[in-house]
């Protein structure tokens, strides 16, 4: 006598949208072979029908949500076989969706930041990013510093949520190298240091071609001329600082690159060059006397 055909199964969900679930058919009883049916989402069609082969089978959800599957097993037994069903739900858990990006290109020395812009699936993130040379990190927005061109290339964000789902993304980073390095150039009566009020001095960087300049001058100098040219010119003015400082910002429009660079010109008081004589003297006399501040020099 057989016993009572018993249909149960057994299934990988609830798992993630982005993965197929694997279902498997744990009947007993009843006369086998046995004759599988399996309506997926129960809504009455069975996508697939009294097929001898499909005790294990598998499934991929058009979306996200809760599901109920009617299985269905006939047996052998008969005229009339028996036929007996079992429904059972499965959820299909969200995948997050993920996108990446950078604030590149970059030039070389520069900091980037990479971006996560991770939204959907269930709970808290983790993250996992990948890219050249070995790199990784499990911060969100992690910033990639002093870049170099071997940092240039292709960067992986992985997305975890609570669920265990994830989901990946790409982005690319370009990194420029810098065709600047803004060497100033004093003209050669400032390179030693110039004395107040003296007059005519400049200084200049090299002509990098369709480069924007941008000088800034401080300190003892005055009638500063060409801040936004190669070459800034500038008089000294009266002691004060007892130096004149020039920066010099260069902006390449082709590499989008930059460079700031400066120097310090000192500036020395004149010398008090005033004469002291005495007020009287009579004429042919002898052994009178002038004389000067002492300058501190010599």
């Amino acid at each position: 006598m057989t016993t009572p055909l018993a249909v149960e199964f057994n299934s990988t969900a609830p798992t993630c949208f982005s993965s197929n679930v694997t279902f498997e058919s744990i009947t007993t009883g009843g006369k086998k072979p046995y004759y599988y049916s399996w309506d997926f989402d129960n809504d009455g069609t069975f996508e697939i029908v009294n097929s001898l082969t499909a005790n294990v089978t598998s499934y991929h959800y058009s979306s996200p949500g809760s599901y109920s599957v009617n299985f269905s097993v006939t047996d052998s037994n008969g005229p009339p076989p028996n036929t007996s069903y079992h429904i059972n739900p499965v959820e299909i858990y969200e995948n997050p969706t993920v996108s990446a990006s950078n604030d590149g290109p970059a030039c070389v020395g520069e900091d980037v930041q990479l971006t996560d812009g991770a939204t959907g699936g269930s709970g808290s993130y983790n993250y996992s990013w990948t890219g050249p040379g070995g790199y990784n990190s499990t911060d969100q927005n992690p910033i990639l510093t002093n870049v170099q061109l071997s940092d240039a290339g292709t960067y992986t964000l992985n997305v975890s949520d609570g669920n265990g789902c994830w989901n990946a993304t790409t982005t690319d980073l370009t990194v420029n190298a810098n065709p600047l390095d803004g060497t100033i150039t004093l003209d050669v009566d400032s390179q030693d240091g110039v004395c107040e009020l003296s007059t005519g001095h400049s200084a200049s960087v090299p002509d990098y071609g369709g480069a924007t300049y941008n000088w800034t001058v401080s300190g003892d100098a005055t009638n500063v001329t060409g801040n936004y040219t190669r070459t800034v010119s500038w008089d000294a003015d009266a002691h004060s600082t007892g130096s004149v400082i020039l920066q010099i910002e260069v902006d390449d429009s082709v590499s989008t690159c930059s460079v700031i660079n400066s120097t310090t010109v000192a500036v020395y008081e004149n010398p008090d060059c005033s004469i002291t004589v005495l007020p009287e003297v009579c004429t042919e006399s002898t052994g009178n006397t002038a004389s000067v501040a002492d300058a501190g020099i010599g």
